[in-house]
């Protein structure tokens, strides 16, 4: 009884009782409109994908991990996987070239450089944005810092010159 208590548990937690219906209705979400009795073996490479995302998606962990999810799927399913992730009550890390899928989808982005994590709390577009006017501000520091070393030069040269022709002149005066 106690082993049954604890399955039943785990079943009503992993809405068993739905499940059927879920996946029906994920599985059909992403176009993979196959009965539960055909065999992964007689699927395509990106039918297999689907029902790996489809998998993941109905499984029962907290946080999902989604590495280029919108591959393979055509419009109608991208749109059902953005209203799929905005309805549940999971966290989700996204991985994606799909700019305007990860502005749907994502209230975080964070930012992998050097061995180094940053978070900024927006979507990717305002990432982009704010890294293009960070990129313009160095650009623009590194240009006047550029302009500030030749005036430097110039100015040591022109000091250069005239400590050279006065030392010169004073040489030639003492001759």
């Amino acid at each position: 009884m106690d082993l049954y208590s604890e399955l039943l548990d785990r079943f009503i937690i992993c809405d068993g009782y739905n499940f059927d219906t879920n996946a029906q209705a994920v599985l059909s979400g992403l176009k993979l409109n196959k009965s539960f009795d055909d065999k992964v073996a007689i699927l395509s490479g990106g039918e297999k994908i689907k029902l790996m995302l489809a998998t993941v998606l109905l499984g029962t962990s907290k946080t999902l991990l989604l590495d280029e999810p919108t591959n393979n799927l055509d419009l109608a399913s991208v749109e059902f996987l953005i209203n799929y992730l905005k309805s549940i009550k999971k966290s989700y890390i996204v991985v994606s070239h799909d700019e305007k899928f990860l502005d749907e989808v994502t209230t975080k982005t964070f930012e992998l450089k050097n061995g180094i994590i940053t978070e900024f709390p927006f979507s990717c577009s305002k990432y982009l944005e704010v890294q293009e006017l960070a990129f313009e501000q160095s650009k623009k520091q590194y240009e006047e810092a550029r302009e500030q070393q030749a005036y430097l030069r110039n100015k040591l040269a022109q000091a250069t010159t005239i400590a050279s022709s006065t030392k010169g002149k004073t040489a030639k005066d003492n001759d």
